[in-house]
C-alpha cells in the first residue's frame, strides 16, 4: 500500500504580513515529485507578491528548484468547508518545466479543528501526460469563517 508521512522539521508562526500558506506535495505517474508552496500575505495584497517556492525531483534523484517568478498558483474554484471559504481546486502553471497541471481535492471536508485549524488533505492531479497527472498532498492554512451572506 501508500502512506504519507509529515514530517516537519521546525514550525515558527508566520510574519505580522503573512495570513497563511498552501503547500502541495505532488506524486506524478512518472515518477517525479513535486512539492510547491506559497506564503501568503494579507488578503488585501497582490498576490504576486507571495513568496513561492517549488522543487522538481526526478525518479533518479536529480532536483530542479523553480524560479519563484515562474510558478503560477491560481484558485479556480473555492468550496466552503466548516465554515471557511477555501481553495480546493486550482491551476499550476510551471513553464520552467512546461507544465500545466490541475489540482483537486479528493475529500473536500477534511477540515482539521484543532488549536491551529486547518485542511490538509488527498488531492487528484490531472493535466496532459504522466508528468502532469497524479496523486498528492495539500495543506491550506489561515483562511477565516467566510462571510455568511455570501
Amino acid at each position: 500500500g501508500q502512506a504519507w508521512l509529515d514530517r516537519e522539521w521546525g514550525s515558527q508562526f508566520l510574519q505580522a504580513d503573512q495570513a497563511g500558506w498552501d503547500w502541495f506535495s505532488l506524486h506524478l505517474e512518472s515518477g517525479e515529485k513535486l512539492v510547491l508552496f506559497q506564503l501568503r500575505g494579507q488578503p488585501a495584497d497582490d498576490p504576486r507578491d507571495n513568496f513561492r517556492y517549488g522543487r522538481l525531483i526526478s525518479p533518479d534523484g536529480g532536483v530542479v528548484t523553480l524560479d519563484p517568478e515562474q510558478i503560477g498558483l491560481n484558485v479556480v474554484s473555492e468550496t466552503i468547508v466548516n465554515g471557511h471559504r477555501l481553495p480546493l481546486r486550482w491551476e499550476v502553471d510551471l513553464p520552467q518545466i512546461s507544465r500545466r497541471l490541475e489540482l483537486e481535492a479528493l475529500h473536500p471536508e477534511q477540515w482539521m479543528d484543532v488549536d491551529f485549524a486547518y485542511w490538509e488533505g488527498v488531492i487528484t492531479i490531472n493535466g496532459s501526460g504522466p508528468t502532469s497527472r497524479g496523486e498528492g498532498y495539500m495543506e491550506l492554512t489561515g483562511y477565516p469563517l467566510a462571510d455568511p451572506g455570501s
